[in-house]
């Protein structure tokens, strides 16, 4: 019976406690690396640096990678 009442909660019971939510550009800033050579780098002006970066599933067996500069941001928009 207690897992059909949780069950019923929905995802958004745990929208408080999971992602990251009020995040500063400060915060979220840094570079990070895996053992493949991807490399992402977000830095607090809003710029951002991609090398080898994969695409979707279906594009992993052509081998296509993205590098390259570009800009982000923080949204806490819906979903």
């Amino acid at each position: 019976m207690l897992t059909v009442l949780t069950a019923c909660a929905g995802p958004y019971q745990y929208y408080e406690a999971t992602g990251l939510h009020n995040a500063t550009a400060a915060e979220v800033a840094g570079s990070w690396e895996n053992v493949e050579g991807t490399r992402v780098v977000l830095r607090e002006d809003g710029s951002a640096l991609l090398e080898k970066l994969d695409g979707q599933d279906f594009d992993f067996e052509d081998g296509w990678r993205l590098s390259g500069a570009g800009t982000w941001q923080l949204t806490d928009d819906d979903g």
